[in-house]
């Protein structure tokens, strides 16, 4: 079994994991990761690489504060939260 100072101590590029194997879960073991991947390519792809991400996948904040305000405002009834219940334990 992993130790708290196994966790604070490890080296870099190093985890404990648990694998499921068919339904059954292993004792935990270390392995080792990869380092991440070196940026190639001249830095005008990778900031036209960042900004086409940005276009297509982030908001801005101002939306993102009234997304989220909706999201916290929301409420259910009864029957509703039996459904989204029901959807989620079928997955």
């Amino acid at each position: 079994m992993a130790e708290v100072n196994d966790l604070i101590s490890l080296p870099k590029y190093t985890a404990y994991t648990r694998l499921m194997i068919d339904g059954i879960t292993s004792d935990p073991f270390s392995m080792k990761t990869l380092p991440p991947a070196k940026l190639e390519g001249s830095l005008e792809i990778i900031d036209k690489v960042r900004k086409q991400s940005r276009q297509r996948y982030a908001m801005s904040r101002e939306q993102l504060e009234k997304l989220m305000a909706a999201w916290n405002n929301k409420t259910f009834s009864i029957q509703e939260k039996v459904a989204e219940k029901a959807k989620l334990e079928a997955l």
